[in-house]
């Protein structure tokens, strides 16, 4: 029973602070990795209603970071890009 009112004490700060409307803090970020990769041609989809649309596979490359590191598959999922009317 003591360990569950500790609990309690401990997190009582936070919940009164969300409940008053405070800003919460920012979440950390940490570095994961970095990616190289290799692309193929564009292929034109088509025209949406954002603009022209265009898939380019990612057809290999690797990855690397302080706890990550690997390589990408050649079945790797495409990127998709959208050109709108403007030129952007």
């Amino acid at each position: 029973m003591l360990a569950i009112k500790t609990l309690f004490a401990s997190l009582l700060p936070f919940v009164a602070g969300a409940c008053a409307g405070a800003t919460p803090a920012a979440p950390g970020l940490t570095f994961l990795y970095s990616l190289n990769c290799t692309l193929a041609a564009a292929i034109p989809v088509g025209d949406g209603p954002h603009g022209s649309r265009v898939v380019i596979p990612i057809v290999g490359g690797t990855f690397s970071g302080p706890k990550l590191n690997g390589m990408t598959s050649r079945a790797g999922v495409p990127t998709s890009q959208c050109k709108h009317q403007d030129g952007c």
